[in-house]
């Protein structure tokens, strides 16, 4: 079982960063859009 689980954590790790970019990215494409921005 563990044997199995190494390698999907190892891919989550290195996937991460781009996630977290994608996100950050679509985070604030949605700020942008919101009309009642108020900065």
């Amino acid at each position: 079982m563990k044997k199995m689980l190494v390698p999907i954590i190892l891919l989550a790790v290195q996937r991460t960063p781009a996630i977290l970019k994608q996100l950050r990215i679509w985070h604030l494409g949605y700020l942008d859009r919101k009309p009642n921005n108020k900065k």
